[in-house]
């Protein structure tokens, strides 16, 4: 597909019928029309098959596979796109009705670039909060302090399916900001500070349900493949990228600080030995407290 205007967005879904519909309808709402949207249902139970066959519209495809974790989901959609951009909605959030027109005017504007991101806003009930405005280029942010919207990236799709998300079941958590590191190293990352899309703030968002086993095993694949990957050591630097690790370790620390105090402990050792300014966080001492008094 030659046309920079035809997008691909992929919604990975798995028992959120009761909320796709309201995604799959933020799409087909654009100003731009020029798109495909590929639900894929990662071996969901519910009905979230009846709930896509409601749309009628042929720009809406629907795949059906076993269960593999968003990450496998996400990259099944890269492989069948034919967009010459894709990008990506989680199955409870939304877009507003100028996010492909948005997209459009970048590419346009940036020369065709091989990824870059839009804005977005957090939606609490009936309050929302803007993310602070980015620089234009956020290379440094991504591993520093990553604060991009997974609904807002757009990679173009020669790139998208050199690069894709950890392909592994494993991979469940900050597995979108590991593959933004990976771009950031190899192009420049724009950022464009126009809101176009939403997050619901839920409490069966995954970031409120995190299970420690889960996000340590994330985390060591992260690990693994940020240091195998000379293009990210030579940009960032071997001392970025250890200060990177250890605030994923510490987090992980934070969630098992609760559940299991020899493993928090271990992982807050862990974090220190690459990067003795974790004190200085206020998470280090929640930990500390919890294995402590708890």
């Amino acid at each position: 597909m030659d046309d920079i205007s035809y997008f691909s967005i992929i919604i990975p879904t798995f028992n959120r019928a009761g909320l796709l519909r309201r995604a799959i309808q933020s799409v087909l709402d654009q100003q731009h029309t020029k798109f495909e949207i590929i639900v894929v249902d990662d071996g969901s139970s519910d009905n979230t098959e009846e709930i896509v066959s409601t749309f009628s519209d042929t720009r809406v495809r629907y795949i059906k596979k076993t269960n593999e974790e968003r990450s496998i989901a996400r990259n099944t959609g890269i492989d069948i796109s034919t967009g010459s951009y894709v990008s990506f909605l989680d199955s409870d959030d939304y877009l507003y009705p100028n996010h492909f027109t948005e997209a459009r005017k970048s590419i346009i504007k940036e020369g065709n670039p091989e990824v870059f991101h839009l804005n977005y806003e957090c939606v609490y009930g009936q309050n929302k909060n803007t993310r602070p405005t980015l620089p234009n280029r956020v290379n440094d942010l991504v591993l520093a302090d990553n604060r991009l919207s997974c609904n807002g990236v757009f990679i173009r799709r020669d790139i998208a399916l050199q690069h894709k998300f950890i392909h592994h079941r494993r991979a469940t958590y900050a597995e979108d900001t590991e593959l933004w590191i990976r771009l950031a190293a190899r192009y420049v990352f724009h950022h464009i500070p126009v809101v176009t899309s939403a997050i619901e703030m839920h409490l069966e968002r995954s970031a409120y349900t995190v299970k420690p086993g889960s996000l340590l095993k994330s985390t060591l694949l992260i690990r693994r493949n940020l240091l195998q990957d000379q293009a990210v050591i030579r940009y960032y630097g071997m001392k970025r990228i250890e200060k990177f690790l250890a605030g994923r370790f510490l987090l992980t620390a934070v969630v098992f600080s609760t559940e299991n105090k020899s493993w928090a402990l271990s992982l807050l050792r862990r974090s220190l030995r690459l990067d003795w300014t974790m004190p200085r966080k206020k998470s280090f001492w929640v930990i500390i407290r919890n294995v402590t008094f708890k």
